[in-house]
């Protein structure tokens, strides 16, 4: 048991350690060369409960690309970091999916506080052609 707690310890510190600190931007979204904000509502948050279970399952299916596909293709840094979690995962099994604490609008993107055992982690999200995908801002939208 304790080696599992410290595998998912481990799998989401890797991840964690590839977000980005950011501040909120300083304009509005407009301003700072974004779309409008998303809608921030339960089905918001369900949504993206959905998409880190996606993760999770990905993960522990052993399916890179399905996993990868829960990730903006335009965020390259990310998506190696999100490589390295995949192998991480694929090497030490991985745990249930990582609760969503809060959610609110930060410029077109939204931005979630994920309960993980070591506690709160930020995570932004966008709406991709539709779906949505983990993500996080340019240096451009950072608006400081």
């Amino acid at each position: 048991m304790k080696t599992r707690i410290l595998l998912v310890v481990l799998t989401w510190s890797i991840v964690a350690a590839c977000t980005p600190l950011t501040t909120p931007p300083t304009g509005s979204a407009t301003e700072a060369g974004a779309s409008a904000s998303p809608a921030i509502n339960e089905q918001t948050r369900g949504e993206l409960q959905a998409l880190l279970q996606k993760q999770v399952s990905a993960l522990s299916g052993h399916d890179q690309n399905g996993y990868l596909a829960t990730f903006d293709p335009d965020r390259g840094a990310l998506r190696r970091c999100a490589n390295e979690a995949f192998d991480v995962a694929s090497r030490q099994g991985v745990g249930a999916p990582n609760q969503i604490a809060k959610i609110d609008a930060w410029g077109s993107y939204v931005r979630a506080w994920v309960q993980e055992s070591s506690g709160l982690r930020r995570i932004f999200f966008k709406k991709i052609d539709g779906k949505w995908e983990q993500s996080e801002p340019k240096e451009e939208e950072l608006g400081g």
